[in-house]
């Protein structure tokens, strides 16, 4: 689970941008126990998906599900990567963006 995020955020720093590699780790997160993931976990994978500009917008919307009630726990930089994640990803999770422009509104 963690560690997934971790090897992805650093293969897309690398620009290593292996679709397979990409796929074969979001099998493993979506597998993933969501409480087992720290929001910051999220907000990483997320954002390597956005940076080597692999599509899944599945995954992006079942990722977002495990931010239910833990947007509270985003920092802003968490935040960033998570809105970019889903503008390149070209989808969007109306739940979702309303508890985060709330979170926003709230600072």
């Amino acid at each position: 689970g963690p560690n997934c995020a971790t090897i992805l955020n650093s293969y897309s720093r690398l620009s290593e941008c292996d679709p397979k590699l990409f796929h074969s780790m979001a099998r493993v997160l979506i597998e993933t126990r969501p409480d087992s993931l720290e929001v910051h976990h999220v907000s990483l994978a997320m954002n390597a998906f956005a940076k080597c500009a692999v599509r899944k917008p599945q995954f992006m919307s079942i990722l977002g599900g495990y931010l239910d009630g833990r947007v509270d726990e985003l920092s802003p930089q968490n935040v960033s990567n998570i809105a970019h994640a889903f503008a390149k990803a070209d989808c969007y999770n109306t739940a979702l963006f309303q508890t985060l422009h709330g979170r926003l509104v709230s600072e």
